[in-house]
């Protein structure tokens, strides 16, 4: 039976047989990981990192990439003498650990320092141990989609990441935000990241600390219809009704006001800061930027060239190093051309035999 239901973060009445809600599916969920600094010999929360894969089809070779904000990156720096980036994850058979690099891994925009994104290349073979859902890059939000599904104000999004008032004791224990976007990325936010601002969606949903570098999602829903175009989940199972999460950005931080509480007004004029609710989000196209970047590109290739010759025929041991020998000098092998000594005549041996002259 069909019932009336009101979204009033939407603005509108539709009818279902049951009220519609966000659910999260759990690879969303543990595509995170916590990022601690090392302060003074103790672990310390500061953010939230994220994965993600890009898969060159042509190749079928996937890479994995860590990604958080650059600015959580800079309170490690600046605060941690270990220069150590620790990312806390859950184990596949129970509990966590860390899984560490050095600041100097990370890369950053080329060319944009008003990007607050930093990337890790990431060896499967380094984190097979943990429980890691990566986010591929055929769900990372681009120009054509948010054109062709009218994405804008209002639509609902997910935030995954670090509480750092609940971490969690044996596990990480991700928290999800749920919030709307209040605008798009027309004109730079401002921001004490970067002089001239940034760019940057505004979320309606509160962030904190332990929130930078958190993944955003843009959920389609089970449903979503633009005109002649539409999406629809397959099936009515409760994971598939969710629909598809597209990757939207990551946090950056969040808008503060500075409030002068009335008793604090009246006996000592100390003012503090309150959250206003409002989430600055670096777009994905952003963080496309960092991982597209020609050093990461080349590394790719390189990855790519090296799995491939793993795969090499083994008969002839010879053969392969002989052709990475020819790659790495840029020609091909010739052999040694030998010089011939001309065979020497041999000597006539004088019979032994006896030889009988008739005699007349």
């Amino acid at each position: 039976m069909l019932k009336l239901f009101r979204d009033n973060r939407l603005h509108r009445n539709y009818l279902a047989e049951t009220e519609e809600f966000m659910y999260v599916p759990e690879e969303v969920i543990n595509s995170v990981g916590f990022i601690y600094g090392n302060k003074r010999g103790t672990k310390m929360p500061g953010g939230t990192a994220f994965f993600v894969t890009i898969l060159d089809r042509a190749a079928n070779f996937t890479s994995r990439y860590a990604v958080t904000a650059r600015h959580v990156l800079d309170g490690i720096k600046n605060n941690c003498s270990d220069r150590k980036v620790y990312i806390r994850l859950n184990r596949m058979n129970g509990g966590v650990d860390y899984f560490f690099t050095t600041l100097n891994q990370w890369l950053t925009h080329p060319t944009d320092p008003s990007v607050d994104v930093a990337v890790l290349p990431v060896e499967e073979s380094l984190i097979s141990d943990f429980n890691i859902g990566y986010i591929p890059d055929e769900f990372f939000m681009n120009d054509e989609a948010i054109k062709l599904y009218s994405i804008g104000p209002g639509d609902e999004v997910a935030i995954v990441g670090l509480y750092n008032v609940r971490t969690g004791q044996d596990r990480n224990l991700p928290i999800v935000r749920i919030g709307n976007i209040a605008a798009m990325p027309s004109e730079p936010v401002t921001s004490t990241f970067h002089r001239g601002g940034i760019t940057a969606y505004l979320i309606e949903a509160r962030s904190f600390g332990g929130l930078s570098g958190s993944p955003v999602f843009f959920s389609f829903g089970h449903e979503r219809k633009v005109g002649s175009y539409s999406f629809q989940a397959s099936t009515t199972d409760r994971q598939d009704a969710a629909g598809v999460f597209v990757l939207l950005g990551l946090i950056h931080a969040h808008h503060d006001e500075e409030v002068a509480k009335k008793i604090n007004k009246l006996l000592t004029g100390e003012k503090v800061d309150i959250n206003m609710g409002i989430a600055i989000v670096v777009p994905m196209k952003q963080i496309r930027e960092v991982l597209d970047q020609r050093v990461l590109i080349n590394q790719r290739r390189r990855d790519r060239e090296r799995e491939k010759r793993k795969h090499l025929p083994t008969l002839d041991s010879s053969l392969i190093a002989r052709s990475v020998v020819e790659s790495a000098i840029g020609e091909p092998l010739t052999p040694p051309q030998r010089k011939l000594k001309p065979k020497k005549r041999a000597k006539r041996r004088r019979s032994r035999d006896c030889h009988v002259h008739d005699v007349l």
